[in-house]
Order: C-alpha cells, then sequence, then structure tokens
C-alpha cells in the first residue's frame, strides 16, 4: 500500500499532508514589531511563535494577520503642450516615479527554517523618471 501522506516532508510546511505546502502553522500569539529596524534587522516576529500543528490538521494561524512593511510611493507628471501648427501639437513629458527615493521594503521571508525568517531581504521600486517627446497631427 502507498504513503497516504503524500506531501509531508520535513520542514515542508505541509502539516494537513494534501501535498501543497500552503498549510498555516498554529500560531501562539499575533504581537509582531512594526519599527523599519525590526524589518531590517531584528524580525517582526519569531519563530518561536509558530509550532507545528499535529499531523494532518491545519494550524490556527489566520490568513493576513501579519502585515507586510508599509509601502508608500509618489508620483509626478509635468508636460507642456506646444502648437506647431492648427493641427500639429508638439507635448513635451516629465514622469517621476517615487519622486521623493522613498526606500519601499519587500516582503517579510516567512519561511522559518530560514535564518532571515521574520526579516525583509529585499527592496522595491527604486526612483526613476522619463523624459518623452511626443508629435501628435
Amino acid at each position: 500500500m502507498s504513503n497516504p501522506i503524500t506531501g509531508l516532508a520535513a520542514n515542508s510546511g505541509d502539516y494537513n499532508a494534501d501535498g501543497d505546502s500552503l498549510a498555516y502553522p498554529n500560531a501562539t500569539n499575533y504581537s509582531e514589531a512594526t519599527s523599519r529596524n525590526a524589518f531590517l534587522n531584528t524580525g517582526v516576529f519569531t519563530p518561536g511563535q509558530f509550532t507545528q500543528p499535529t499531523l494532518g490538521s491545519e494550524g490556527n494561524e489566520k490568513q493576513n494577520a501579519f502585515r507586510q512593511p508599509y509601502f508608500a510611493e509618489t508620483d509626478a507628471a509635468f508636460y507642456k503642450n506646444n502648437r506647431i501648427k492648427e493641427s500639429m501639437n508638439l507635448q513635451l513629458r516629465f514622469e517621476f516615479f517615487n519622486l521623493f527615493n522613498r526606500q519601499n521594503l519587500g516582503n517579510v521571508d516567512a519561511n522559518p527554517p530560514d535564518a532571515t525568517f521574520g526579516k525583509v531581504t529585499s527592496a522595491q521600486l527604486p526612483r526613476w523618471w522619463d523624459v518623452a517627446i511626443k508629435l501628435t497631427f
């Protein structure tokens, strides 16, 4: 007879043994550090906050109970329309994305065996800008 617990492997996260690793662990508490230092250095939560549920069952962790880092972006566009002829227009455009160059942190590492568990290991959306000339007729 084949093994009925098909997906279970050590540190797989497949607690309910349904073949995928999207099962939830047990959460002992929902305290989360919210400072920028915690997201980058100390971690927003610890592995001790999560325990493995009994084999074949789903854990008690709530979906989306923990928040990702705060995201903020300011975009701006400036343009000037210049009439060349009655049927011809030249537009100069300047577009700025993440105008104030705020460092937005990536997602928190949610894999308990990782050394970086509970910490952010990436940044996203650097500042960039476009300059464009558009001719319409």
